[in-house]
């Protein structure tokens, strides 16, 4: 009896157990990852490890044309609750406004913008809205989920540039 509490409580014997236990779950981690890459491709893989081991995810980094007098929802979707960073620089064009909406407000957006008569009201996330800009930052924590950044250029054409090249980067961290 005396001798196996003894090797209960060896530090050396504990620490092997510990290390195949560890190595047992990076091992399975491993195969879940490769199982879903080949599955359902490398992205999947990515956007899996990402969301197990809350690391930095790059939702959107891209140059975005937007036709004067018009409107475009990008989709960001977060895999896992962190702080959200969006940055919209206008690279040529006009000045734009900018929301973050859930998606399905996207249609209370669009008959706003389609309506001369009736303004319909939709709702945004306070705090990621901007009226006529050319540089947009901003940053802060949202849940887990679909979200929808909205560009509108609202410049008739005429006496402004007919489209609006935007460059959208947004990224997620824990």
């Amino acid at each position: 009896m005396t001798e196996k509490k003894a090797v209960f409580f060896d530090p050396k014997s504990n620490l092997k157990s510990l290390l195949r236990i560890v190595a047992l779950i990076a091992i399975l981690l491993f195969a879940v990852w490769l199982f879903i890459r080949f599955a359902a491709g490398p992205k999947a893989a990515h956007s899996f490890a990402s969301n197990v081991l809350k690391k930095p995810v790059a939702l959107r980094n891209s140059i975005e044309n937007v036709p004067t007098l018009s409107m475009k929802g990008f989709p960001l979707n977060l895999p896992y609750a962190g702080t959200l960073t969006v940055e919209a620089t206008v690279v040529k064009g006009n000045e734009v406004d900018i929301y973050l909406i859930d998606p399905d407000q996207y249609d209370n957006v669009k008959k706003r913008y389609d309506s001369v008569m009736h303004k319909v009201e939709f709702t945004f996330y306070p705090g990621f809205d901007a009226q006529k800009t050319k540089n947009y930052r901003r940053s802060s924590v949202l849940a887990a989920g679909n979200y929808l950044l909205v560009v509108m250029d609202t410049h008739l054409g005429i006496l402004s540039d007919h489209a609006t090249d935007i460059k959208i980067n947004a990224k997620l961290e824990p």
